[in-house]
């Protein structure tokens, strides 16, 4: 099908907060069921599984800063980082017995956490457009398009792990060979580092935008229409030409939204004496929000009309025949 020449309508982002809402109250509270909770929050997790990650220290928060009187110099720092060359090459074989397992662990781990979101995100589309909350359900009938995500995610995945190695080791060489010169301004170290740091931050702004879109947008247009993740982008093109402007107010509101979130997380977090805050128990306390955070993508999709309607309403109640009073 040519998806290029398709109608393409208007996307309403702002009205459909309200069904959003009211949507994410339907799921959970009406009626309160904990049972519920627990799943969502382990649907949640699967989705939001590796991110967040760890904070990275300093590595040199053990010394004085620049220019203190315990400060080292330039010539200590080469030595320093010439005696650690040495005894990696004079223990190599203790290196490599250690490094090729940590690296293929690390690589395991990073296929294991794109095929969790990827399972996670499918499931939670399923869960929150049809109300259907049996784990098993869930997962089985979203395996096809789970597979066809997966793909998608490791592939983002290898392209961000690329692009960040590859400007860490092209930083610490331009800094080692700085080093090595004696080289003590700081602007020359800023000027040749800072071009490729500014490169890898627009590379991976823009794979953030990707993500985003395919998670918000993409990803709702395979589970509408069967399609596989290439399939439903090209089918997104001219609906994200159209709609420049909406998915920009788009993103901003859900950037102001998310940062009431976090806040409402924090406070979660601190009234629970941190117990709100670790991992599972923080998606099921706050699975209102994730539920009415998927919603409103859902409901902006289907503002385009029918054919990208997702979420299954309830059906009106029937009529009641003739006045009970009577």
């Amino acid at each position: 099908m040519d998806f290029q020449n398709q109608s393409v309508g208007r996307m309403d982002v702002t009205s459909a907060l309200g069904p959003a809402f009211n949507r994410a109250i339907q799921m959970l509270f009406k009626p309160f069921d904990f049972l519920r909770w627990l799943v969502f929050g382990l649907i949640i997790l699967l989705e939001t599984c590796g991110e967040g990650g760890g904070n990275f220290s300093n590595p040199f928060s053990g010394r004085s800063g620049p220019g203190g009187s315990g400060g080292p110099s330039t010539q200590e720092i080469v030595d320093d980082v010439n005696a650690a060359i040495q005894w990696v090459r004079d223990n190599y074989e203790l290196v490599l017995g250690i490094g090729v397992p940590a690296a293929l662990l690390v690589l395991l781990l990073a296929i294991l956490v794109a095929w969790l979101k990827a399972r996670g995100q499918m499931m939670f589309i399923r869960a929150v457009a049809t109300n259907e909350t049996t784990l098993r359900t869930n997962w089985e009938e979203t395996a096809g398009s789970s597979s066809s995500l997966f793909k998608y995610l490791l592939a983002l995945t290898a392209i961000e792990m690329v692009v960040g190695w590859t400007a860490i080791i092209w930083v610490a060489i331009i800094v080692w060979r700085l080093l090595q010169a004696g080289s003590t301004d700081i602007a020359a170290y800023a000027l040749q580092t800072l071009p490729i740091i500014g490169v890898a931050v627009v590379v991976f702004v823009l794979l953030g935008i990707f993500a985003s879109l395919q998670r918000n947008f993409v990803a709702p247009i395979m589970f509408r229409h069967g399609l596989t993740c290439t399939e439903a982008w090209r089918r997104f093109g001219p609906i994200g030409k159209a709609n420049v402007g909406p998915i920009f107010v788009f993103f901003v509101l859900r950037f102001l939204i998310g940062i009431a979130g976090g806040v409402l997380a924090v406070v979660v977090t601190l009234l629970t004496c941190c117990i709100g805050g670790l991992p599972y128990v923080h998606q099921v306390i706050m699975s209102p929000y994730y539920v009415f955070d998927r919603a409103w993508s859902l409901y902006a999709l289907g503002s385009l009309g029918p054919d990208y309607q997702v979420i299954e309403e309830p059906a009106p109640a029937p009529e009641p025949w003739g006045n009970p009073s009577v």
